[in-house]
């Protein structure tokens, strides 16, 4: 029925993109939004309160969408008992525990989620018998016997987490599970696997409406319902895939659908492990910090190289989508080609990986590692920083600037010993900011930046900026690149400014300098 009609799938994926779209519109217009804002923080990127409860809408959603198939279209082509069952278990007991974590007002500890997780993914394989009993592999069909039942639950869990920890972009674990189940849909439309493929394009619209609002700069979060759901559902619907025993998938399409989340965990687990048996510590104490949470995660480098929320979600999905069409090709290809397309997506991850650092620790361990600092660097001093400039600045790489963190006071006498300094404005107001940088420079005729909350500078205060040599103003939240650049363009300015000189150059200079865009 679904694939004779042209128009089905379309109507399908538009009816339940709108559904998504103004139950999350309703949503950011209620004020249920202040229980569920995510403040900016020390591993987190964005720069804003922004609402964590798009994971709400897109749940409650699928719920409707699939009780309604199941109750009021019974003609349609049905999902399995056992899979259904398991799906809607899923959705509910995720939201009882996600939306109390997702609220300001509570926190639940990461073991009590992760007990939760292993308890629905227990219920999948007793209550629901989905299991990886027999698995094909290149033509070949083993039996796993008792061992499916650890190894089911491990897949799930570690999926279920995979999309979470993935979830730190805007719009990148939307766009990330798009892909998937993207994937999925035409896996199971060449099968003739109809329910799926419905179940599949259902979840498709509910996740582009969600984008929507979640592309940079995000409206809305997904939160930690809507991780865990899309995850656990993705982890249960691909061990279903390759364990029927009627037309069973490939199993390398399992672990490829997924491919990029769970090469993002097994390199960070990897990279913890690694780093903590290097530093002297016990394989125990390593085996430990596997787990700790950082902000070394692919997107988090691509970010503090400099790229916006957009470009490193570009990246990543690309990356992602180019794993996903190998499992699509797996299935139509011969063993021998199955192998070389291992090779080739494994020798890709691998180059992506060197290309993010992952590798730096290892080559100076071993002695092999160049170094980058062939002079050097120029001082920088950062006063007022947020934990947020504070981490990207940081981590950002580059041998030309050295970053001092600074209060107020400290940053008066001994402005001296720096190049330029740049100045956040928090809760501050901005005469504050402006005569804090005057009297840099007036003392020190040190270049300044000040990075402001608003969208630009009044005429008047512009005027001010330009007459006390106050060289730049950037407007909050301000790309690393554009920083970079800045600085380098100032200091090499100011060699040639007086005080009672400013230029119509200078204004100009100011003016394309001034950033309008949000991360």
């Amino acid at each position: 029925m679904f694939t004779s009609n042209q128009y089905f799938i379309p109507a399908v994926i538009l009816i339940s993109l709108f559904t998504a779209y103004i139950f999350i519109w309703i949503i950011l217009k209620s004020p249920l939004i202040k229980f569920f804002r995510d403040k900016p923080g020390l591993r987190k990127v964005h720069q804003r309160i922004t609402p964590r409860i798009g994971g709400v809408a897109i749940l409650l959603s699928f719920v409707s969408f699939v009780i309604v198939w199941k109750c009021v279209f019974p003609q349609w082509p049905q999902l399995p008992k056992e899979l259904f069952s398991a799906l809607v278990f899923t959705a509910l007991a995720i939201m009882v525990v996600g939306v109390l974590d997702d609220m300001v007002v509570f926190q639940i500890h990461n073991r009590a989620k992760f007990i939760l997780e292993v308890i629905i993914a227990a219920e999948v394989v007793f209550i629901n018998d989905i299991c990886l009993n027999n698995i094909h592999f290149l033509n070949w069909d083993f039996s796993l016997g008792w061992i499916g039942i650890p190894v089911t639950i491990f897949w799930i869990v570690g999926v279920t987490n995979a999309i979470n920890i993935i979830d730190g972009v805007d719009g990148l674990a939307g766009s990330i599970m798009l892909v998937v189940f993207c994937t999925i849909a035409m896996l199971t439309g060449f099968r003739q696997d109809s329910a799926i493929l419905f179940l599949c394009i259902i979840l498709i619209g509910l996740i582009i409406g969600f984008l929507i609002h979640n592309i940079s700069p995000a409206r809305i979060f997904l939160g930690d319902t809507g991780s865990l759901f899309l995850g656990m559902t993705t982890g249960i619907l691909s061990i279903y895939l390759v364990s029927r025993e009627e037309s069973a998938y490939p199993l390398l399409i399992a672990p490829l659908v997924v491919g990029l989340p769970v090469l993002d965990v097994f390199v960070a687990m990897a990279r913890r492990f690694t780093k903590t048996v290097m530093d002297g510590n016990s394989w125990l104490k390593a085996l430990g910090a596997m787990s700790v949470a950082d902000n070394e995660h692919m997107h988090h480098r691509l970010i503090f190289r400099g790229l916006t929320h957009t470009e490193t979600v570009v990246i990543l999905v690309l990356f992602h989508a180019v794993i996903c069409m190998s499992a699509i090709m797996i299935v139509f290809t011969s063993n021998t080609q199955n192998i070389m397309l291992l090779l080739y997506i494994s020798f890709l991850g691998v180059w992506v990986l060197y290309k993010l650092h992952f590798f730096d620790g290892i080559f100076e361990r071993i002695g092999n590692h160049k170094q980058l600092y062939q002079s050097k660097p120029l001082n920088i001093g950062v006063v007022n920083s947020g934990s947020v400039l504070k981490c990207s600045l940081s981590k950002y790489k580059q041998d030309v600037f050295s970053f001092k963190f600074c209060s107020q006071t400290e940053i008066i006498a001994e402005s001296e010993k720096f190049a330029a300094v740049i100045i956040e404005q928090n809760d501050e107001k901005i005469e504050k900011m402006l005569m804090l940088a005057s009297t840099i420079f007036s003392e020190n005729t040190c270049p300044v930046i000040i990075i402001g909350l608003q969208d630009e500078m009044p005429e008047s205060l512009l005027d001010r900026v330009l007459e006390q040599g106050l060289f730049l103003f950037l407007k909050k939240p301000v790309y690393i690149p554009i920083l970079m650049k800045a600085l380098d363009r100032l200091i090499q300015q100011s060699k040639g400014w007086s005080m009672d000189r400013v230029t119509e150059d200078t204004r100009q200079f100011y003016l394309q300098a001034v950033i309008h865009e949000e991360v």
